[in-house]
């Protein structure tokens, strides 16, 4: 195990474009909008594409290309809308409705289904979740508005629905103690309980399906699950600090998982060993979000002192880039098309990491 304090001395690259690590790796930034722009932006052709960066602000959502160019906008109007990962489908309902339909990007209208549920899509929409109002049952469809797999799971209070971050892999927990990972049929890959008194705060499933986390505690203590979906194993880790909120938390597709423990970075292997720890600055309670390209993860939180920052670190836990965001009151990451796109409260932008060689 390996502890690093590091003073993440920032200042020396804050202002820099390109920022060569120890590893020659480069991080190259991107494309930056203010999300004001987004009015007097030109739409390009969305023929080709298939995957989108989904920018919801307002009564609009906008779906932007990996690097950074506009394809569509759809208004919501006085309704409200989920859309799927990449941006192609979306479920349209409303604040006080009856029905839920399924709509494409395109304006394409697939079915509608009388519901008053909260509606969620997988990434490429091929899983829809519906969410009963006290969130104590979950039911299962397909894209084509058809009851798939186990049909429906019940609880006491669904604490964490999530969806991988490629491919139509699900996981959900509750309050109870229960939880499940599903397939992209709806079908219950893997389940369990977690000792009497925990709850689930968080949970991730991998984008190959093989590796889930749990995120777990009491009002006292919190923990990690990191299961072994196929083999139904798991291995557990006891955190440092008590979350009374979802923190960041992240899966790989080896089973690496990273969470954000308030002034820890963690990082730990398949078997719930830590791979590295980094003290950073406090985080404040609310949106918080890791992602990974390649071997670096990209860290995006809130500090407790009220600005937003941004971290970079290689697998190995050494700090690649630091910059602070005095004007975004939060942060948000995800990977599209080998780039991280970090949207703030007032902007967006992103990074690519350029491996020489590669």
């Amino acid at each position: 195990m390996k502890y690093l304090l590091s003073g993440l001395l920032a200042g020396a690259v804050l202002s820099l474009l390109i920022f060569q690590g120890v590893s020659a790796s480069e991080l190259h930034t991107g494309f930056y909008f203010s999300l004001t722009d987004f009015d007097n932006i030109q739409a390009i052709s969305s023929e080709k594409l298939t995957d989108f960066y989904v920018v919801s602000r307002n009564e609009k959502t906008h779906l932007l290309s990996g690097d950074g160019h506009l394809a569509k906008t759809i208004e919501i109007n006085d309704s409200l809308a989920e859309f799927s990962g990449n941006g192609r489908y979306y479920i349209q309902y409303g604040k006080v409705g009856t029905s839920i339909e399924l709509l494409g990007f395109n304006g394409e209208r697939y079915w509608k289904l009388s519901s008053r549920e909260k509606p969620l899509l997988s990434r490429n929409g091929k899983l829809i979740l519906l969410i009963i109002g006290d969130h104590s049952r979950i039911r299962m469809f397909d894209t084509n508005g058809n009851p798939a797999g186990v049909k429906e799971i019940s609880g006491r209070l669904c604490t964490s629905v999530e969806f991988s971050e490629e491919n139509d892999f699900a996981c959900f927990g509750f309050a109870d103690g229960t939880y499940y990972f599903l397939d992209e049929k709806g079908d219950v890959l893997n389940k369990g309980s977690l000792p009497a008194g925990n709850i689930v705060k968080g949970m991730r499933i991998s984008s190959n399906g093989k590796f889930g986390v749990v995120h777990y505690g009491t009002d006292k203590k919190d923990s990690i699950r990191i299961v072994h979906i196929s083999d139904d194993d798991s291995d557990d880790a006891e955190l440092s600090s008590l979350h009374v909120m979802k923190t960041a938390l992240h899966i790989d597709n080896d089973g690496r998982v990273s969470i954000l423990d308030n002034d820890v970075f963690i990082v730990f292997d398949d078997d719930a060993d830590d791979i590295f720890k980094v003290k950073i600055p406090a985080k404040r309670p609310g949106q918080a979000a890791i992602t990974k390209l390649g071997e670096y993860y990209f860290l995006a939180y809130t500090k407790i002192t009220g600005e937003s920052q941004l971290y970079v670190f290689s697998g190995d836990g050494r700090l690649f880039y630091s910059k602070e965001f005095a004007g975004e009151s939060y942060l948000a990451a995800a990977v599209r098309d080998g780039s991280v796109i970090v949207r703030g409260s007032d902007s967006l932008f992103s990074y690519k990491i350029h491996v020489p060689g590669i």
